[in-house]
């Protein structure tokens, strides 16, 4: 009787070796054995190749394209900037002297015009029938004086006429006397010369005293054209203050009226202002007392690079300080050839020294931790002999911003060489060059 297999127990079939699969498996790593050591005996023979020839090139960094400049010793400035306002010292406020109605207006704001002439009219009608009923009563006056005057001639030839008549009859009654006392001639004849002589006396005596009223005339005549002519031009002043004129030269303001506008007197009409010579006022604070004084050059500054665009010099030092402000009044005087206006305010920069001294521009700078730096160009030798540029960090002490430029107090000197442009690439002992790379060949790699 035949047992049951134990379970606990397993048969495996049995199958014939693959003789064919056992050589290919065989092949393949005999292959990859052969590649490895190939492999290896080239990266051997390589090694070997660059280290009996010094090893590979090693590559520095690559020079920085940058900027140099010279320096040189330059005019350096010592400045300090105040706020102040200019001021026209020619320029008036134009002001009625009489009330009226405007109806007239000659001129608009900003334009030129000469002294004496008109600028407002206010209403003239009735000054106007007044000023011609006064020359018409000066004409009349004037008119009778001539007429007196004249009289008063005609009378003064009448009067040489009558006074040679008297001195004929005198001679006459001369003769006449004689003649009677020696008995040539009759008492009668004396008798007619003396009537006559007398009657020429009388004449003389009469155009005389008609001279006299005429003169008298002629002094009323006089006064009454003295009178009309007061009253004429009392009538024509008045007529002229209803005309406003400019006084001076100059450019008008701002009108603020309009015509139909009552204005009383001392209202403002307009203003007339000469803008060729300005005066700017300047608020120096107090510690600067002992540097402020008169001549000192003052520059009228603009723009983000304070470009002077005038100049002038301190024409006055207030002798007294501003309690309120602690500060002295200084007062600068300069010719306007661009056109500033009055009551503009203005940036001014007072000029306390000029010396010769070192400027660099302000793109050559570089800030790091609070302190400023430039780079100095500086030539280097290499191991290999040859000699290159480097960018050397220096710290350096600025002044006053002068135009684009800083002046340097401390840290570079008058005729070393600084960099001016690509400065955000370069670090202390950078290499640098003032030539740009060429460019690549075909086929060649891109430049970097």
């Amino acid at each position: 009787m035949t047992s049951p297999p134990d379970s606990n127990l397993q048969t495996l079939p049995k199958s014939k070796p693959q003789s064919g699969q056992s050589s290919s498996s065989g092949l393949q790593w005999l292959w990859g054995l052969l590649l490895i050591a190939l492999l290896g005996g080239g990266g051997f023979i390589l090694w070997r190749m660059f280290t009996s020839r010094g090893g590979p090139p090693q590559m520095g960094p690559m020079a920085v394209l940058v900027e140099l400049q010279d320096l040189e010793l330059q005019t350096t400035v010592e400045s300090s900037e105040f706020i102040g306002a200019l001021d026209a010292p020619n320029g008036v406020t134009l002001r009625p002297e009489v009330e009226g109605r405007i109806t007239e207006i000659y001129v608009t704001s900003g334009e030129s015009v000469q002294a004496g002439a008109p600028v407002v009219q206010l209403s003239p009608d009735r000054n106007q029938a007044e000023v011609s009923a006064a020359r018409a009563n000066e004409s009349v006056s004037r008119a009778a004086l001539n007429t007196a005057r004249a009289e008063v001639s005609a009378l003064g030839a009448e009067k040489g006429e009558l006074e040679a008549e008297l001195d004929l009859q005198n001679s006459e009654f001369s003769r006449t006397e004689s003649l009677v006392a020696e008995g040539a001639q009759a008492q009668q004849e004396l008798d007619r010369v003396e009537r006559d002589r007398s009657v020429a006396r009388a004449s003389l005596n009469a155009i005389n005293q008609r001279i006299t009223a005429a003169e008298q005339s002629v002094q009323q005549a006089q006064a009454a054209l003295n009178r009309a002519e007061a009253e004429t031009g009392a009538v024509q002043s008045d007529l002229n203050d209803k005309q406003v004129t400019a006084p001076i030269d100059g450019i008008v303001g701002d009108i603020p009226v309009k015509l139909g506008d009552y204005v009383d007197s001392g209202d403002v009409l307009t203003s007339v202002t000469q803008n060729d010579n300005l005066e700017i006022d300047l608020e120096i604070p107090i510690e600067y007392r002992d540097r402020i004084r008169t001549g000192l050059p003052v520059e009228i500054i603009v723009g983000p690079n304070s470009e002077a665009i005038a100049s002038g010099r301190i024409s006055f030092v207030s002798p007294q300080v501003n309690a309120a402000t602690q500060s002295v009044l200084a007062t600068a005087s300069f010719t306007n050839v661009i056109g500033l206006q009055d009551d503009q305010r203005v940036i001014a920069r007072v000029v306390w020294s000029e010396e010769p001294g070192v400027l660099v521009p302000t793109t050559a700078i570089s800030r790091l931790g609070g302190q400023t730096f430039v780079f100095v160009a500086q030539s280097e030798t290499g191991e290999d002999g040859e000699t290159q540029m480097i960018a050397e960090q220096r710290q350096v002490v600025l002044g006053d911003i002068q135009g684009n430029s800083y002046q340097i107090t401390s840290g570079v000197d008058a005729g070393e060489t600084i960099v001016t442009s690509g400065i955000l690439n370069l670090s202390d002992g950078a290499p640098i060059t003032t030539e740009a790379p060429p460019p690549p060949g075909p086929g060649g790699p891109p430049a970097g």
